[in-house]
């Protein structure tokens, strides 16, 4: 080749070359953030659960007591199906966890559709407010239809619908579904129509819309044996189900505290002070306090998510309850007192005072209008009855008198001196006690208390049978029908307040031949004359 030909194609060549151009400083910073955000999603993607929740809601106390449920979440996120369900006592963090979870989800994994699942469509809408918050502040790039409250997607296609068992139902397939509390409160889980929806819900929005190798986290507080979880831990739904509970306390039956008790104090979430001096979790001593004071069976179930199995002693099933929304006209209310003579504060496990209002319709049949039974002491049960007289606007109050007897009415007595003793301090004169018919009734007269008990049973339905009872309930009465259907008669050595007082009701307005006695004007007097000797 010539010169002449070498300068010409040096020419051409560099003549149809593409100059290079400098970045602008603008540019340089675009590209700069571009490459931060990259590097951000990529952090977060691999940032655990644990250091997600409190990054994203400052102020928020990091869950080390809901571990294992985190680290069900943690399973999932890593590419593991799970199917599981969790126990967890109230107020203890499971539905903050759930939400923050959720959002975790769309950051790692914003091509995922989730499904949410409460127990009322208005309760999961405000689900759906904080989690959206929550994906927000996490940084989950929201696409255009994020206005959208119970269904919001990502731009990424994934997204996270919310609905209730008396809501919609999924229109698409799930990666994961969450169920968190299907039951309201205890008189929801009561409901054989409640659990019977439940468990349709369950079925049809949750297990038959999830793709394949969908995973499923059921959380709630247990309440009875068939509750949700209680259907799932006996295979109701197919064998590979995990099955963790969170007890209140950890050492309840003696055994050493697993993780993540905290091994001095064996109680789920230890009280601790937190930098802002905020105090958060429970004492040793306030957890059992807690649990003392609930019915034995709603503690088993509530607080240690163990409830009782079906007693086969127990003398009536839920089915046969037979119930009402509002009673018939009514002829004669009265309400009947199991009693005690506990000192107040000094109650134990034993002393169950039951008060219970029944009432006499003109059609002839008995109607449980209340129950205002619990642990506690004389003055409380005297002031609870009086009270529940007056709410029902009953005829009397009818006390089981075998080993109190007159002292039973003496703790009436004083109630009523110490409630017209406080009117006439208030009012600056005399007042004079209200009258308040008191009748004492001789248990050991009329059969030993697990006799009337069985007498009174007899006289409820019989779905099986085809018997129709002669005693309705007028609305719920989660712990009296607790009572009802886990005491076991075969083996305990006696009943609960709250079915003595039940099944003396029930004997008196359907059985007694006694009319009913005379207001009592000698209590009345009683009364006045100490009230009086005081001022």
């Amino acid at each position: 080749m010539t010169s002449a030909a070498k300068h010409i194609g040096s020419s051409e060549s560099r003549s149809t070359a593409t100059p290079s151009k400098a970045l602008t400083a603008s540019e340089r910073a675009r590209l700069t953030d571009l490459l931060g955000e990259l590097k951000r999603r990529e952090t977060l993607r691999a940032e655990s659960l644990f250091d997600f929740m409190p990054r994203v809601s400052p102020g928020m106390v990091r869950p080390d007591h809901l571990a294992p449920v985190v680290a069900l979440f943690e399973r999932i996120l890593a590419g593991e199906r799970v199917r599981a369900c969790v126990s967890i006592p109230s107020q203890h963090g499971k539905s903050q966890l759930v939400l923050h979870a959720l959002a975790c989800m769309l950051v790692r994994r914003p091509t995922w559709p989730l499904i949410y699942l409460t127990y009322q469509q208005e309760q999961s809408d405000d689900q759906s407010h904080k989690a959206r918050a929550i994906a927000r502040a996490a940084g989950v790039d929201l696409a255009a239809d994020r206005a959208n409250l119970r269904m919001w997607r990502t731009s990424a296609g994934g997204g996270c619908l919310f609905t209730s068992v008396d809501g919609p139902g999924a229109g698409q397939p799930a990666q994961v579904a969450v169920v968190d509390d299907p039951y309201k409160n205890m008189a929801a889980a009561l409901s054989p129509a409640v659990r019977k929806s439940v468990k349709a819900t369950f079925s049809s929005v949750v297990l038959q819309r999830g793709q394949e190798g969908m995973s499923v986290i059921v959380v709630h507080t247990r309440w009875l044996e068939d509750d949700l979880i209680g259907d799932i831990a006996r295979g109701e739904y197919g064998p590979g189900w995990e099955v963790v509970n969170l007890p209140m306390l950890a050492r309840d039956d003696g055994s050493p505290a697993p993780r993540p008790y905290d091994a001095a104090t064996q109680v789920l979430n230890p009280k601790r002070t937190l930098p802002d001096g905020r105090v958060f979790g429970w004492t040793l001593a306030g957890a059992q306090a807690l649990l003392r004071s609930l019915p034995e069976h709603d503690a088993d179930s509530m607080g240690q998510g163990k409830p009782r199995r079906r007693v086969d002693g127990a003398l009536w099933q839920l089915e046969d309850i037979a119930r009402l929304d509002a009673p018939p006209p009514l002829s004669r209310v009265v309400v009947f007192v199991d009693p005690n003579q506990a000192t107040e504060g000094g109650a134990s496990k034993a002393d169950d005072a039951g008060v219970v209002t029944l009432a006499r319709g003109q059609d002839g049949n008995a109607y449980v209008l209340g129950d205002a039974s619990r642990r506690m002491g004389v003055q409380s049960w005297a002031a609870v009855a009086v009270a529940e007289y007056d709410a029902h606007n009953a005829a009397e109050i009818v006390l089981e008198g075998d080993g109190g007897g007159e002292l039973n009415a003496q703790a009436i007595r004083a109630h009523l001196l110490a409630e017209a003793s406080e009117k006439s301090k208030r009012e600056g004169r005399y007042v004079a006690p209200r009258t308040v018919p008191v009748r004492v009734v001789k248990v050991g007269a009329r059969g030993d208390k697990r006799g009337r008990c069985e007498t009174a049973r007899n006289l409820y339905g019989d779905t099986k049978a085809g018997r129709v009872s002669r005693v309705y309930h007028v609305g719920r009465h989660a712990r009296l029908e607790r009572s009802m259907t886990t005491h076991d008669f075969a083996t305990a050595k006696r009943s609960p307040g709250d079915l003595d007082a039940l099944s003396l009701g029930v004997h008196e307005l359907l059985l007694s031949s006694a009319p009913p006695s005379p207001r009592y004007s000698d209590t009345a007097s009683a009364v006045r004359g100490a009230l009086r000797s005081t001022w």
